[in-house]
């Protein structure tokens, strides 16, 4: 009993450990009775598996997919994984002089194209279906932020 005084274990500590390899042959914490999971082992991995490092993936379709609420899938994932979302990182659209000088190469294309040519713009700059816009896409999960790939960020 010395060496546990020493360690700082109460007596009751130690005489139920010694009452529990008695009656059950084991020192370890048996299984008790409760409410079961929404979420067994095996769904969880798969949802850590399709949520981490990656984005536009809400609670919601996730829920609709394994029929519970989407506040189980967020708790679950807090509680039962590392897996954090976090905030996307917002990508300048332009470096300071880019602008000027699209205008003046464009200018330049235009009075040296001759006119039976046609141009194709690529305008993807106008269009905010991608990155950060989209409300479902602000967020990412992922277990380790340095290991996240750069378009995820």
């Amino acid at each position: 009993m010395e060496c546990f005084k020493k360690e700082g274990c109460c007596y009751s500590t130690v005489y139920r450990v010694i009452q529990r390899y008695v009656q059950f042959k084991v020192t370890t914490d048996l299984p008790r009775s409760g409410r079961p999971r929404k979420l067994n082992n095996k769904q969880m991995k798969s949802i850590a598996f399709t949520v981490n490092n990656n984005s536009g993936i809400s609670h919601r379709i996730l829920s609709r997919r394994y029929n519970v609420d989407h506040r189980t899938i967020g708790r679950n994932l807090k509680q039962r994984t590392h897996i954090r979302p976090r905030q996307r990182i917002k990508a300048p659209k332009y470096v300071k002089d880019q602008e000027k000088r699209a205008q003046k190469y464009s200018g330049f294309l235009y009075r040296h194209i001759s006119n039976n040519c046609f141009i194709v713009m690529d305008g993807e700059k106008y269009f905010s279906l991608s990155g950060v816009d989209i409300p479902g896409n602000s967020l990412y999960y992922t277990s380790d932020r340095s290991s996240t790939p750069a378009n995820i960020k």
